[in-house]
């Protein structure tokens, strides 16, 4: 079925317009970023195969743009346009003006999911944290590993910049167990003590698994 076939008033465009975004369906919203389908599927279509693709909806906010270009009718202007879309809502989370606060591992887990979540490579993300433990910015290593190792240097100049008081790691693990391994543990106490040097501290090192995420400084599992 095409957009065009729909009757007028249940088009998401027309939806919209006339009752708001919020009355429109997570697939009718990405159709609009879409805009146009194929001769075969309609934007609908093709927005039903994307989000029918992740396991939940935060993880839109991890498909790249070659992602994106995988399914039928995502060319490179559409995959640009939405992946525009996701980064201004990852601008949106660390909107300066707006700060956000990390004072439980619930802040860093709204916030670190979107970015580790659904991932089957091990990434590393540094959250860079003022003195009452606002999130000033964050940085995402992609490709990089603990086994590899943990780029210190490139994350103390990054805080120093920002004017960071600490920071907090956290960094996936595939296989799905959160528990840290030895190479976790002995390069997290490595970056303390050069951490140190600098005057900056770990608030915390997070590591997320299936379900379940492991906290460095409570040395405990906590439940997603």
């Amino acid at each position: 079925m095409h957009i065009k076939d729909i009757k007028k008033d249940n088009r998401p465009m027309e939806k919209m317009l006339a009752n708001g975004p919020s009355s429109l369906s997570n697939e009718e919203l990405l159709a609009i970023l879409i805009h146009t389908g194929t001769k075969k599927k309609s934007s609908i279509d093709i927005s039903y195969e994307i989000i029918n693709s992740v396991d939940n909806l935060s993880d839109l906010l991890n498909l790249s743009i070659k992602e994106l270009m995988r399914f039928d009718g995502i060319k490179d202007a559409k995959a640009c346009t939405i992946e525009a879309a996701i980064e201004l809502t990852r601008r949106m989370i660390f909107d300066k003006k707006k700060r956000t606060q990390m004072s439980d591992h619930r802040d860093c887990i709204n916030v670190l999911m979107p970015l580790l979540s659904n991932i089957k490579e091990e990434i590393l993300v540094s959250l860079f944290l003022d003195s009452n433990l606002n999130l000033l910015s964050y940085k995402k290593y992609s490709g990089t590993s603990f086994k590899v190792g943990l780029p210190a240097s490139e994350i103390i100049k990054e805080a120093i910049i920002l004017g960071a008081r600490g920071i907090i790691l956290s960094h996936n693990h595939p296989s799905g167990n959160p528990n840290p391994s030895d190479s976790d543990i002995e390069s997290t106490e490595a970056f303390i003590e050069q951490l140190t040097l600098f005057n900056l501290i770990l608030f915390d090192h997070i590591i997320i698994g299936n379900g379940e995420y492991y906290s460095y400084n409570d040395g405990k599992l906590y439940s997603i």
